[in-house]
């Protein structure tokens, strides 16, 4: 999928997870069909090889314009009735539109009303525009992807009022019976001042980076409404909602899967719930570089959470960690690990744990931590501010407070401090059950790393470590479910690949079935 970045680049460019893309190399296909006349016979009969139409607009010239009408025409009547996905590839062309291009765009928009799937990836107003003003009556589309790839907000052409320029047009999915899933990234939501639209099959709802989102849509009434059938609902806006007022609880009884930025809880959640999700399995927290959390916004997303009826739980942090050199733009500051640990302390019921896009350290207190449990000190008070970095001190200058004489293993709120052989004595293991401290993440069964970055071995082989004394712990005294399953997915550099080594020759972890794998 050309406009979704991966790897480091995805990073800097925001996260973005893109829904399953039909991707299919046409080049690919006609090879397939050279090797012989059988083979070419094969080919030309089986229409599931013709029905990926990809139209690129790389310039405005006559040449390309007749080069993309002729491939449509090439592979239509190879789709026959076969369902045909359409993905439209924009690489900057210009809003001047000579007579040929227009002509095909017609070409375009007539198979998009046609099409099971349509995948857009525009960087100009006007095209953009036209393709929203085209997607009102789509009864055959099951799947939707729109991915805003300007330099500056899209603004929807042909309208005559400021306001509705923020929106997509009012016929925009206003008869789609089969559509299954929506994707947006920096397209505008749907026109909603006229009511909820019915969107009866719909399972899969992402919206992100929707720029100038607040000014559209007074409360997320609306959308939920539209989205109450959907299993997976994801809400990344770049801005929150202000002046709220409480509103009806709308129950999403389908609804398993939950993605959320600290933008989109305000309003959602605060200043009071919006929708009740009985089923709730997976719960996934997306920082979009936000510098802090408050309790008050996360708690009613953990109770939520905690009150579902779903019999495994998930909670995933994405691009969080104790780092901050990884993100952009947050270099110049530490991370707070004693922020960290209490964002996931609110959620200490579940049984699996996923990072996706951390980078990690693996300073001595987080080590600490999954043996000894959480100090006391390191509590949040009610309505606490949870600030996830800190300036970044230099190395002349005095270390941070700390909390609690140095907190757990003598570190200071940022997690520094003395790296040391993370395992209990044998006198060790009463003083822990007869501490205040309570166990950290006592349900655990699986933690998983995906497309993280570890940034320093030693810390990275003290986790493995303490993560085999954990287990050893948990089978003398009860204290943690033991785990089952530690899972790494991405690339690999020296730090990671000592911790995946480190797992497999830690004593204790015998029994845990370690996963390695690339992205």
């Amino acid at each position: 999928m050309p406009w979704a970045p991966a790897g480091e680049e995805e990073r800097q460019r925001k996260l973005y997870v893109p829904m399953p893309f039909p991707w299919a190399d046409l080049s690919s296909v006609v090879a397939i069909s050279h090797v012989s006349k059988r083979w070419r016979e094969a080919a030309l009969t089986t229409p599931a090889c013709w029905s990926t139409i990809t139209i690129n607009f790389v310039d405005t010239s006559k040449e390309q314009a007749e080069k993309e009408k002729a491939k449509i025409a090439c592979l239509l009547p190879r789709a026959q009735l076969f369902p045909f996905d359409v993905i439209i590839q924009d690489e900057g062309i210009s809003d001047a539109w000579p007579s040929h291009l227009m002509e095909l765009m017609g070409v375009m928009l007539s198979i998009v009303k046609q099409a099971r799937g349509v995948y857009a990836r525009v960087m100009g107003n006007r095209l953009a525009s036209l393709i929203a003003e085209n997607l009102a009556d789509v009864p055959m589309l099951e799947r939707l992807a729109l991915w805003w790839d300007g330099s500056e907000a899209l603004q929807i052409d042909g309208f005559t009022d400021d306001y509705s320029q923020l929106c997509m047009p009012k016929t925009y999915l206003k008869h789609a019976p089969r559509l299954r899933s929506v994707q947006a990234h920096g397209f505008p939501y749907l026109d909603l001042r006229d009511g909820p639209i019915s969107l009866p099959s719909l399972e899969i709802f992402i919206s992100e980076d929707i720029i100038l989102f607040h000014q559209t849509i007074q409360d997320y009434d609306l959308l939920l409404h539209s989205c109450e059938w959907a299993t997976s609902f994801t809400l990344l806006p770049d801005f929150h909602l202000t002046n709220i007022p409480r509103g009806p609880v709308i129950t999403l009884s389908h609804l398993t899967y939950l993605e959320l930025s600290t933008t989109s809880m305000v309003g959602l959640f605060q200043p009071s719930p919006r929708f009740i999700a009985p089923s709730l399995a997976t719960v996934a927290i997306h920082s979009k570089a936000d510098v802090y959390f408050t309790q008050t916004i996360l708690e009613p997303v953990a109770r939520e959470f905690q009150n579902s009826t779903a019999p495994r739980k998930r909670f995933i942090l994405i691009m969080l960690g104790d780092d901050a050199r990884g993100f952009p733009g947050l270099s110049s500051l530490a991370c707070s690990l004693k922020a960290f640990i209490q964002i996931l302390n609110l959620f200490e019921y579940v049984q699996d744990i996923e990072f996706q896009w951390c980078v990690w350290n693996f300073k001595p207190s987080w080590n600490r931590t999954w043996i000894t449990g959480v100090d006391p000190t390191w509590a949040m008070t009610t309505g606490a501010v949870i600030p996830l970095y800190q300036q970044n001190s230099s190395v002349e200058e005095a270390e941070p407070p700390c909390i609690d004489g140095g907190g757990p293993g003598g570190a200071d709120i940022l997690g520094n401090g003395p790296h040391r052989h993370p395992d209990l004595g044998p006198n060790e293991i009463g003083v822990f059950l007869d501490s205040q401290k309570g166990p950290f993440m006592p349900n655990l069964r699986t933690i998983s790393f995906k497309n993280c970055t570890f940034t320093d071995s030693i810390g990275a082989v003290n986790f493995a470590l303490a993560l085999a004394c954990r287990q050893k712990l948990s089978k003398k005294t009860g204290t943690f479910t033991e785990l089952e399953m530690i899972s790494l997915v991405g690339a690999q550099n020296e730090a990671s690949m000592a911790f995946c080594s480190q797992l497999r020759q830690a004593n204790g972890l015998e029994d845990v079935v370690i996963q390695v794998a690339n992205a």
